[in-house]
């Protein structure tokens, strides 16, 4: 699966090249704060980074992202553990996301659209985030673990 996220990273790299590092790096604290389970955190850390990103497009999608984990923190973070994001992925959506699957081999469709909004903020991170890149390589593990239920269904 190692090498099947680096491919993600290398295809979602050219729509992503506007991103400020600041915003990078509040997108790497998001992420790693929800895997850490400091909900408070991330939640402030996905706020900051919607603030820095304008535009449509594949900016659209990793705001979305971005609103998905926030918004599962802060149902985890008042201990409602069923609850999710309303927000969603369209199908114009896509081309940003690293897991896409016809609807009858998704389990979850919650779980599977938080995966692909974590991966997502991940790969965004890890591109361009420098000052976090070996805290986000010491923890890729945590990536590849959320990657792992889709191989079959991938065909990996």
């Amino acid at each position: 699966m190692e090498k099947y996220l680096y491919d993600y990273i290398d295809r979602i790299s050219p729509l992503y090249r506007g991103i400020k590092r600041e915003t990078a790096h509040d997108i790497a604290a998001t992420v790693l704060s929800f895997k850490f389970g400091l909900y408070p955190n991330s939640i402030t850390s996905a706020d900051n980074a919607v603030s820095g990103l304008t535009g449509e497009g594949p900016i659209a999608t990793l705001r979305k992202a971005l609103h998905i984990i926030r918004d599962r923190a802060a149902n985890l973070a008042q201990s409602e553990v069923k609850g999710y994001s309303v927000e969603t992925f369209e199908p114009g959506d896509e081309p940003c996301l690293a897991v896409n699957l016809p609807a009858e081999l998704i389990d979850n469709r919650e779980d599977f659209t938080l995966d692909n909004s974590i991966l997502l903020c991940y790969a965004v991170a890890y591109l361009f985030s420098p000052d976090d890149s070996q805290m986000l390589e010491e923890h890729q593990n945590f990536i590849l673990q959320t990657l792992n239920p889709y191989k079959e269904p991938l065909g990996i």
